[in-house]
């Protein structure tokens, strides 16, 4: 029907994804989320299977939920974070993992480029 990449929903085995591979010669991409009816299988073993893309589009706000439920029961019990901090990020970290100082020095070059020195 012209889809360049086509999901297809709710694949229950392996043998689903080889048929739906075979049978389609579009770019497919497999939308892992938990707790669905497809099983957990790694994104080597979608690349075995043809799979051109795989997304887990929900695991990383999972794993939020669950670390701020924690965060929250601490909160409540001890009425601070002080004894909470060898579980949390340093600013330091979290720069390097966002790589904050090269958005930093473009916001500086836009801002030099509209108001010069």
């Amino acid at each position: 029907a012209g889809a360049e990449i086509v999901f297809p929903e709710a694949l229950e085995n392996e043998k689903d994804f080889e048929r739906v591979r075979k049978d389609l010669s579009c770019y497919l991409l497999a939308n892992m989320t938990e707790f669905g009816k497809t099983p957990y299988l790694s994104a080597k073993k979608f690349e075995e299977l043809g799979f051109d893309i795989v997304i887990w589009p929900v695991t990383s706000l999972r794993c939020e939920a669950a670390a701020m439920k924690q965060l929250f029961s601490h909160l409540k019990e001890y009425g601070g974070q002080g004894a909470y901090l060898d579980k949390l990020m340093e600013r330091k970290e979290i720069y390097s993992v966002i790589d904050y100082h090269k958005y930093e020095d473009l916001d500086q070059s836009i801002a030099r480029s509209i108001v010069p020195d």
